[in-house]
């Protein structure tokens, strides 16, 4: 079987794309995010994190949530966590206004 090649127009082979396009187009991951998560991982693994509950935000607007471990066997107790996280973010919310 013959190997399928797709090829340019010349004028469009040739002309390079500014840099700044290019690195634009690139996903950009969030560096605090990934800490975090490795931190939390650490723990884990350390035995310290023993449930986990949480909300994450997605590219373009969508979320994911879900409970783990004690979390998720304890859903009174990880409500009053979540509740908690409310409350840190609604702080936030009122000093960046």
């Amino acid at each position: 079987m013959a190997k399928t090649q797709i090829t340019r127009p010349a004028a469009v082979a040739t002309r390079a794309a500014p840099a700044v396009i290019a690195l634009s187009l690139a996903p950009r991951p969030c560096v605090e995010t990934i800490e975090m998560l490795e931190r939390m991982l650490d723990e884990a693994r350390a035995g310290q994190l023993i449930g986990f509950a949480f909300v994450a935000m997605r590219k373009r607007g969508g979320f994911v949530g879900d409970a783990t471990g004690e979390a998720y066997r304890s859903p009174t107790f990880a409500r009053g966590m979540v509740a908690a996280l409310d409350d840190y973010l609604a702080e936030l919310a009122r000093n960046t206004r």
